[in-house]
């Protein structure tokens, strides 16, 4: 099924299984050091941080690819909250068929040379937000 316009977001998710360890330096005799970590139990380790606007948060992103007159998700990918949207608008266009001609909107973050080329082979159009803080 083809899809018209589409709309791209990545709403972070927190988690309450934030690391809480701490590191320990080992300065051998012959001038290494050796860092280790040591975390509680139950630690989320395939969570990563990530700062928006001034807010530091542990978790993960939802990149996600909706349709932009019903709110329809088409595709997800979830990843750990430092990955940067950029790198990910391939991942959800593969996932979906959208018309060719089809206008997608997306903030900044989505934009560089990369996606425009992916944009352009896709034949889709891009109107891109300000950031939102």
């Amino acid at each position: 099924m083809q899809h018209g316009s589409a709309a791209i977001g990545a709403p972070i998710t927190s988690t309450s299984r934030r690391p809480k360890g701490k590191k320990s330096y080992d300065l051998h005799e012959n001038n290494t050091m050796t860092i280790s970590e040591s975390y509680q139990k139950g630690v989320d380790l395939e969570a990563s941080w990530t700062k928006k606007g001034h807010t530091l948060y542990y978790g993960y992103k939802h990149h996600l690819l909706v349709e932009s007159k019903e709110g329809l998700v088409l595709a997800v990918s979830t990843t750990k909250a430092s990955s940067h949207d950029s790198n990910h608008l391939q991942v959800l266009l593969d996932k979906v068929s959208l018309q060719s001609g089809s206008r997608v909107y997306a903030d900044k973050a989505y934009s560089g040379l990369a996606n425009e080329t992916l944009l352009k082979k896709k034949k889709l159009k891009i109107s891109y937000s300000e950031k939102s803080y």
